[in-house]
């Protein structure tokens, strides 16, 4: 791992959630995902990007970003593993470097809704599930809601600059760590009950239709 940049603005304040963004050769979408972090209603929020040996220029981007932004989040890192090792290493690699007791998984290529973290972390602290997502949503050429019997449409502001019909899931899976979670069950809870859905869609994933 070569750390490449790291900043604490708050070392003795933790961080709610740690949003977790892996990074591989997705320059040209990287900026519109950290701006939705950086967006976030939640104050306290922990950005680790990992980097798994893009080619394109993304890292040296997020960079110069972090060096303007960083102060936004109680602690910020970028890294970058020594050789490309796939998405699921790249993902545990950056869970194993993150300290909050929440983490969110976030592709290069996503975007979130600005109340998408503190909506669901609300959720979980009302609850003892150990996870929380919501409501799904296609946009971009295409726009409307997934799992629904609905033909609303949502337009997006940068539809624009996606000439051709694009994937995007809004919705969200926040989780707690492992070691939070036995902390949950030694209070006196016997089990995790269903996950709790806040009912407005808050995050977006895009996957090409190509696939």
């Amino acid at each position: 791992m070569r750390l490449l940049f790291e900043s604490e603005t708050e070392p003795n304040v933790p961080a709610d959630v740690s949003v977790l963004i892996s990074l591989y050769n997705y320059r040209h979408y990287i900026f519109q995902c950290l701006e939705s972090v950086r967006e976030q209603t939640m104050q306290r929020i922990e950005l680790i990007v990992w980097d798994d040996c893009s080619t394109d220029g993304g890292p040296a981007m997020v960079a110069r970003w972090l060096e303007k932004n960083s102060g936004r989040f109680t602690r910020s890192s970028l890294a970058q593993n020594q050789s490309n090792q796939g998405l699921a290493h790249t993902r545990n690699a950056a869970i194993q470097h993150s300290r909050a007791s929440f983490v969110f998984i976030l592709d290069a290529d996503n975007m979130l809704y600005p109340s998408c973290l503190e909506r669901l972390w609300d959720a979980l602290q009302h609850s003892e599930a150990a996870f929380a997502y919501c409501t799904l949503e296609v946009f971009g050429a295409t726009t409307g809601l997934m799992g629904r019997n609905s033909n609303r449409k949502i337009p997006h502001p940068d539809s624009r600059i996606f000439p051709h019909p694009r994937w995007w899931f809004l919705g969200l899976v926040l989780a707690v760590r492992e070691e939070a979670q036995g902390a949950r069950r030694a209070t006196g809870a016997s089990s995790l009950t269903a996950p709790c859905y806040p009912s407005e869609p808050c995050f977006a994933l895009r996957v090409s239709l190509s696939l």
